[in-house]
C-alpha cells in the first residue's frame, strides 16, 4: 500500500474537521503544516500532537518535504493559487468546498489538473450521507419508477458568522446551497440545465445579504429539482442536510433530515390511472458525525489508492458550482438562466 506524503495548507477552524480523519489513515503521512500565520499552525500542531514541521510558504514546503498530496483548506479566494502550485509540484489535491469562489477560477483549476495529469477532488461531504446514498441507489434501481421531481427544504437559524458571509450579497447561496445542489446531482444522477431563483431576507438576520432563497432547476433527465433554503428560520427547523422528497412514477422517498427515511410505493393493478394500493416502509438511517468529513475524505483517498477517479473530482464538481453561479445570476437578473451559458461565460469548453 502506497503511503502518501501530505501537507495541510491552511490551518483555520475547518482544519479541525479534517485532521482527525486524515491522521486516522494508515496510507497518509502528514509531513507539513502550511499557513502564513505560524502561531495558528503551531496551535493546531500542538493540539493534535503532531511532530511535522510548520512552514509559511507553500512552494517551499512542497519541495523540502517531498509532498505528493496537498489538502487545501485555505479560504476560497486562495484555492486556485494553492491548487495550481500543488499541481505544478506534481501533487494531487483535495480541497475544501467550494472548489473556488469564482467559476472562472474553477475552470482554470480543472484545466490545470488535466494538463498536469493529476487529480483535484472537492470535499462535498454531504453527498455521502447514508440517506443520500440510499435514495440514490433506490432511484437507480427503479424502486419508485422514473424520476419526476426532487425537492429539499433547509430551514434553520444560522449563527456562525465570518467576514465572508458578512460581505457576500448572496451568503446562503454562495456558502451553503452547493451542498444541497451537489446532493441533488448525487441522488438523481442528472445535471441542471436551467434555473429560476428568488432571494430574500429577514429583519432578524445579522447578515446584510440575502439569507433565504427558492430555486427551481430543470434537470437533464426531464425532471425538476426544487430548493428552498433559509438561514433565518424561526421554528420548524431542519438540519443543515435539509428535508428531502424524491418523487417517481411509482412512489417516493422522503427523508426528514434526521434518522427517518420513508419509502412509499404505489401499485395500480387496474391500470395506470386507477386508484393505487400504497405501501409505506420506514427505514432507520445511520447518523454521521457532525459534518461527515471522514466519509468524504475516505471516499476520495480510497479512490486515489485504487487508481480510480474520485466521485467529487473537480471536473464533475464544476457542474455543482455552476448551479450556484446560475442561481445567483437568475436572482439578480430575475430571469431563467441556462447553466451552459454560465459555464461558457466562465471559459468552460467541456
Amino acid at each position: 500500500m502506497r503511503t502518501r506524503r501530505a501537507a495541510v495548507v491552511g490551518l483555520g477552524g475547518i482544519s479541525k474537521e479534517w485532521l482527525p480523519p486524515l491522521l486516522a489513515r494508515e496510507d497518509v503521512d502528514l509531513v507539513a503544516l502550511v499557513d502564513p500565520d505560524r502561531a495558528r499552525a503551531e496551535e493546531q500542531r500542538v493540539a493534535f500532537g503532531l511532530s511535522c514541521p510548520v512552514h509559511m510558504d507553500t512552494a517551499a514546503a512542497l519541495e523540502v518535504e517531498r509532498v505528493d498530496l496537498v489538502i487545501n483548506l485555505t479560504p476560497p479566494g486562495f484555492h486556485r493559487e494553492v491548487s495550481e502550485a500543488a499541481l505544478a509540484a506534481g501533487c494531487d489535491v483535495i480541497v475544501e468546498k467550494p472548489l473556488t469562489d469564482e467559476l472562472s477560477d474553477a475552470v482554470a483549476i480543472v484545466e490545470a489538473a488535466r494538463a498536469a495529469g493529476r487529480t483535484v477532488a472537492v470535499m462535498q461531504n454531504r453527498r455521502y450521507h447514508p440517506a443520500v446514498r440510499r435514495m440514490r441507489a433506490g432511484l437507480a434501481a427503479g424502486e419508485i419508477g422514473d424520476q419526476v421531481d426532487t425537492s429539499v427544504d433547509m430551514f434553520l437559524w444560522h449563527i456562525y458568522s465570518n467576514p465572508y458571509l458578512l460581505n457576500a450579497a448572496s451568503p446562503l447561496l454562495r456558502d451553503m446551497a452547493i451542498h444541497q445542489f451537489d446532493m441533488a446531482r448525487a441522488i438523481t444522477g442528472a445535471n441542471a440545465m436551467t434555473v429560476q431563483t428568488l432571494e430574500w431576507s429577514s429583519p432578524t438576520s445579522f447578515m446584510p445579504g440575502a439569507t433565504a432563497a427558492a430555486a427551481t432547476f430543470e434537470l437533464s433527465n426531464g425532471a425538476v429539482f426544487s430548493y428552498r433554503g433559509s438561514w433565518v428560520a424561526e421554528g420548524a427547523q431542519t438540519s443543515y442536510d435539509g428535508a428531502w422528497r424524491v418523487g417517481g412514477t411509482r412512489g417516493s422517498f422522503s427523508w426528514d433530515s434526521e434518522a427517518r427515511l420513508v419509502v412509499e410505493t404505489v401499485e395500480r393493478v387496474n391500470g395506470p390511472h386507477a386508484v393505487g394500493v400504497r405501501t409505506a416502509v420506514e427505514e432507520d438511517v445511520p447518523r454521521l458525525d457532525r459534518v461527515g468529513h471522514p466519509s468524504g475524505l475516505n471516499a476520495i483517498l480510497d479512490a486515489l489508492a485504487a487508481g480510480e477517479t474520485p466521485e467529487t473530482v473537480c471536473d464533475d464538481n464544476l457542474l455543482s458550482l455552476a448551479m450556484v453561479d446560475a442561481a445567483v445570476k437568475s436572482s439578480q437578473e430575475r430571469r431563467t438562466i441556462e447553466i451552459a451559458d454560465v459555464l461558457a461565460d466562465a471559459g468552460w469548453r467541456g
